[in-house]
This record gives structure tokens, C-alpha cells and sequence, in this order.
């Protein structure tokens, strides 16, 4: 139906267009030209105002929170088992903990351990990284299942679907290009997180780029941040920040994580801002690929949510 319609208006404007060239052909003069002029310079600015003006920008926005414990004994991320009454915090914990302990050499004596003035750009560079490994693997996982061992020593399994947009002709970053985007990011540089890379791909929109950004902050420029921008000039830039906004005493970790009693007194608990903004361009927002942009934006947005915040348990 849609098809025939386009042909049909197309034969009208080709019907249209030969009389017009018709009666200038018969009538044609200088005084012929300056209405046939008129005519098409006030059709063409018609066209565009009125073709503009039904063209709209739009934005995608969420902000949540997302923790961090910490061993106050090495100041690293505290390895925790994950735990299926709050998989979302657990299985990031745990997540953290291992890429974080991987960013050091194999076997470093004494055990791994930070600074504690080193504490906030570490923790602010691994979030980040681990939010462009969380984009990466989850379009390439359709499924899963999981089985965890309870504190209770009862095993329990529960399954994950997972279904991303399709993308027509996606963008892709692997390998060494890659692993250039990481430079001055440790995390990305171990063996294992190496091969990853090497073997896998993120998956991105068609044209788009793969931006990581860092800012130490200061006095007039507020907390420091670190960056993940995914950007496709002239359609969209979906921007990705996380910032410090505060910690906690020793002992105290997010509501509904169960650790050790006698680990506990040795965790403290690091909060993190993290805004996800997406803008969609006003000039292509009739492009037939705009609504295909908008829906993998969408799922990386619920997506990073998903696997970020932390919600309180039922």
C-alpha cells in the first residue's frame, strides 16, 4: 500500500512538472521567467519551512546511583560472592573485585593494594571501564543461566534473557583499536582483559565512535568524573558520567549485600552519581536509521540501569 502511494505521487509530480515545462516551452519569454522563478524559489522555501518544522530533537535521560565496597585492609574493591538475593550488587562487586585485582602484575608481593590517595581515580576509572565491558558483552549474551551457592550452602540457579536491538551495518571496535581508546585506563591492559578484546567485539550503531573522557575536577569545576561517550555525528550522542557523591564508615555496606560477619568490619561502602543523557538530532529525525539509533540507545540505557544501580530488594 505504502508503495503504490509513492508511485502514485511521484507520477503526479512528473505529470505536474511536464505541463508546467510545457506552457513555458509555449509561452516562453523574459516576462515568463520572473513568475516561473517566484514560483519555484516560494515552492522550495515553502518545502524546507515547512519540512523543518515537523522535524524534532528529542533527549533520553536517567540518573541513579551505584556502590562500591571497599577493603579498607588493601583499599581494592572487596571480592564478594555473588549473591542471588541481590544480584545486581553482588555480581557487580564481584565483577569489580576481579577486573580491579587483574590491573596488577601476576603475583605482586606484597598482595595488591591502593594508595589512599590513589582510592578515587582508580575507583572512577574502573566504573568506567566496566560500563563499556558491560556494553560490549551483553549484546553478544542472549541467554544465561547461573547457579550460586547460597550462605545457607543450598545451590540455586535462575536464568537471564537478554535481547538487543538489531542494527543495520553496526559499527564495531576490537582489538588494537580498541585497546587504543583504553590508553592511561590500566584496566583494560591485563592478559585476560587483552583477549577479551581481542576475540570480542562492541557492538555500536552504524557511523558511531567510542569515546572514554576523564576529568580530575577541581575547585571551580566541581567532582571529578570519568567519562563513555558513543557518538554519531549528526544523529545522536549518548553520553555516559560517573562521579563521586560520598562514602560510608568502616562496616557498612548497601542494603541487602551479605558478606562475612568477620569480613564486614573491614568494608566500607563508595557512592557513585552516574547520569546516562542521550540527545537525538532535530536534523535527522525523519532519517530512517533515527528510530533504529533510538531503540539501541533505549536498551543501553536500561541496560546500564539493569546493571548499575542499586535498587532495594523486595
Amino acid at each position: 500500500m505504502s508503495t503504490a502511494f509513492w508511485w502514485l505521487a511521484g507520477g503526479g509530480v512528473l505529470l505536474l512538472l511536464i505541463a508546467v515545462a510545457l506552457l513555458v516551452k509555449l509561452n516562453f519569454s523574459e516576462q515568463a521567467l520572473v513568475p516561473l522563478a517566484s514560483a519555484l524559489v516560494i515552492g522550495i522555501l515553502t518545502f524546507t519551512i515547512t519540512f523543518a518544522s515537523s522535524l524534532k530533537g528529542s533527549t533520553e535521560e536517567k540518573v541513579f546511583s551505584t556502590s562500591l565496597v571497599e577493603d579498607t585492609r588493601n583499599r581494592l574493591p572487596a571480592f564478594i560472592n555473588p549473591d542471588p538475593a541481590n544480584s545486581s550488587i553482588s555480581v557487580r562487586a564481584s565483577e569489580l573485585s576481579s577486573i580491579a585485582r587483574s590491573s596488577f602484575s601476576p603475583g605482586t608481593i606484597p598482595e595488591p593494594a591502593m594508595k589512599e590517595e590513589e582510592v578515587a581515580a582508580f575507583n572512577l576509572r574502573l566504573l568506567q571501564y566496566l560500563i563499556v565491558r558491560d556494553l560490549r558483552d551483553r549484546q553478544r549474551i542472549e541467554w544465561g543461566i547461573r547457579q550460586v551457592r547460597t550462605h545457607q550452602g543450598h545451590f540455586v540457579a535462575s536464568a537471564n534473557v537478554n535481547q538487543a536491538p538489531s542494527l543495520t551495518r553496526p559499527a564495531t571496535v576490537q582489538g588494537e583499536p580498541a585497546l587504543k581508546l583504553f590508553v592511561g585506563n590500566r584496566f583494560a591492559n591485563s592478559p585476560f582483559e587483552r583477549m577479551q578484546w581481542e576475540n570480542i567485539r562492541l557492538t555500536l550503531p552504524q557511523g558511531s565512535t567510542l569515546i572514554i573522557e576523564s576529568d580530575a575536577g577541581g575547585p571551580e569545576k566541581g567532582p571529578a568524573s570519568a567519562d563513555v561517550m558513543i557518538r554519531r555525528p549528526g544523529f545522536f550522542v549518548l553520553r555516559v558520567s560517573v562521579s563521586p557523591i560520598g562514602g560510608t564508615g568502616a562496616g557498612v555496606v548497601p542494603e541487602g549485600l551479605i558478606v562475612d560477619a568477620t569480613e564486614r568490619p573491614h568494608f566500607q561502602t563508595h557512592y557513585f552519581l552516574i547520569k546516562v543523557k542521550a540527545e537525538f538530532s532535530r536534523l535527522t529525525a525523519g532519517n530512517r536509521l533515527t528510530e533504529e539509533n533510538k531503540q539501541w540507545v533505549r536498551w543501553a540505557i536500561d541496560e546500564l540501569e539493569e546493571h548499575f544501580s542499586d535498587k532495594s530488594p523486595l
